[in-house]
């Protein structure tokens, strides 16, 4: 059987277990990133956007948190000015 990734054809044989070597998955990502460091950096480039914006997300809910009432109670809410 073959495997036709973009320009490499990848050949399995029928006897191939499926184990990967502790090497083989390490380098796969360098592979990756030589073979389209474009799509690398944009991909490394989205996921640094997304980390910030989760980060901004989680520092609304923490103050959010901090001056929600615990016992559920709004008469006793004083809001910070």
């Amino acid at each position: 059987m073959t495997a036709h990734l973009g320009t490499h054809d990848v050949q399995m044989s029928s006897s191939d277990t499926g184990a990967i070597s502790r090497c083989e998955k390490l380098e796969d990502p360098f592979n990756d990133a030589r073979f389209d460091p474009m799509f690398t950096v944009i991909f490394l480039g989205l996921m640094l956007v997304a980390a910030v914006l989760k980060g901004i997300g989680r520092s609304f809910i923490l103050s959010i948190n901090e001056i929600a009432p615990v016992d559920g109670s709004v008469a006793n809410l004083q809001l910070i000015e």
